[in-house]
Parts: structure tokens; C-alpha cells; sequence
């Protein structure tokens, strides 16, 4: 069924080989475009916090929908921060490294949509939003040594 639904939407022969056979020659940009059209879908949203080897720059994307928007991983842009060598060492405090974040996510506020967190990936829902700021510094300097 699949095999005739995309034929049908390429224009070409049911069968697998005809289908490779157009997508080889009509390209990446194209398939996409139309795959996209089809579906309806005018907008994509990216997190780009994972890398993968064979991923598209941001403004690819804008080749198969008209808008594109980068989310931010917010873990991301702390390991950053944390991995800079120009940032390591023992002087880090929990506020140097707060103002350092704000400053970073500010830099980068017009060219983003949105943001996410991946904090229940690493630790579940177990998240303790009332630590206090000596438990949440002690973990900054452990995290950096």
C-alpha cells in the first residue's frame, strides 16, 4: 500500500525500483518539497542539540517548507558553557555560571522559536525544583571537576 501511495505521489510506476529510480533523480530538495506539500505541513521546528553525522544545516530545511525554527536544547547550551576551556577552573560559582547562561541564551534569543529541556531523559520525573542553592552549587563544582 505504501509503495503505491508514494508512486502515486511521485508520478511514477509502482515498484520499488521506480521509486528509488525517481527520487535518484529528482533529489533531496525536491522529494522533500514535495513529501512536505502533500502533507500539509508549512513549518519545522529543530532541535538540533543532538548531532548526527549525516544532519542538514538549519537553512537546508528552508528548501522544503516555507518556515523553519531552531528550538533549543537548554542541557545543550549548559555543556557548552561547562565543556569551554576559556570557562574552566575552580572559580566557577553557581552565579557566574547563571549570569554566563542568561547571557549565551540572550545572544541567541532572536534566532530560536522555543525551548526544551531533556532533564526527565537523564534523571525521570524525579526532579527536585526546590534544591537549594548550596546543594545546586555543590553539583556545579562536582560537575566540573
Amino acid at each position: 500500500r505504501s509503495l503505491k501511495e508514494i508512486a502515486a505521489l511521485y508520478g511514477c510506476e509502482a515498484s520499488l525500483e521506480k521509486v528509488e529510480e525517481f527520487r535518484k533523480a529528482q533529489g533531496l530538495s525536491s522529494i522533500g518539497s514535495k513529501c512536505f506539500q502533500a502533507a500539509n505541513v508549512s513549518a519545522i521546528l529543530v532541535d538540533d542539540g543532538l548531532a548526527f553525522d549525516k544532519m542538514l544545516e538549519l537553512e537546508v530545511h528552508k528548501e522544503f517548507v516555507p518556515t523553519v525554527g531552531r528550538v533549543l536544547r537548554i542541557e545543550w547550551l549548559a555543556e557548552t558553557i561547562i565543556n569551554d576551556d576559556s570557562f574552566s577552573g575552580s572559580s566557577w560559582t553557581l552565579d557566574s555560571f547563571t549570569e554566563t547562561f542568561v547571557a549565551k541564551l540572550k545572544s541567541v534569543a532572536s534566532k530560536i522559536v522555543g525551548l526544551k529541556s531533556i532533564a526527565a531523559y537523564r534523571s525521570g520525573l524525579e526532579i527536585d525544583p526546590c534544591v537549594s542553592k548550596t546543594d545546586a552549587e555543590d553539583g556545579l563544582r562536582k560537575e566540573l571537576t
